[in-house]
């Protein structure tokens, strides 16, 4: 009886150990931190819902607004935050890859976005946006716009 329970209790002593690695935030992650008018997110593989302050975006989630809104959001490695990412109004933008370490790249289909990038990996990795026209990739710190009209 003894042996079992030295057995048990050194496997609830590795889960408890272990368990605040499975509570960390993934590598890249992305947080609205502010909202004006309407704004929807599409996480990847659901439906539509209404953008909120303070709730998390992550890798292949799509934010879109509509007229007289914008929605401003923080891209963190860590606690650390990399980039603030305006998105202006009538604009669907995508977050392609939130990898800090080699890549983060938006994908901005229609509209404006606003960024401002701090140095990714001390400079070893880059920021990118891809648009349907057109591909801008920074490495290092960059503040810069870029505008997608409607195609016709």
């Amino acid at each position: 009886m003894m042996p079992k329970l030295r057995i048990l209790g050194l496997l609830l002593l590795g889960l408890t150990i272990s368990f605040p690695a499975y509570a960390q935030k993934p590598q890249g992650y992305a947080v609205i931190a502010s909202i004006q008018g309407n704004a929807e997110v599409k996480p990847k593989g659901a439906a539509w819902s209404s953008a909120k302050g303070g709730m998390s975006v992550g890798q292949g989630d799509i934010i879109r607004t509509r007229g007289d809104s914008w929605v401003v959001f923080d891209i963190y490695e860590g606690e650390k935050r990399l980039a603030s990412v305006e998105v202006r109004q009538f604009s669907e933008l995508k977050l392609t890859l939130l990898k800090p370490d080699k890549s983060i790249l938006l994908d901005l289909a229609l509209g404006e976005a606003m960024i401002k990038a701090e140095r990714l990996n001390g400079g070893k990795a880059k920021f990118e946006v891809k648009t349907p026209t057109s591909f801008i990739e920074v490495v290092g710190k960059a503040t810069f716009s870029v505008t997608v009209d409607k195609l016709e």
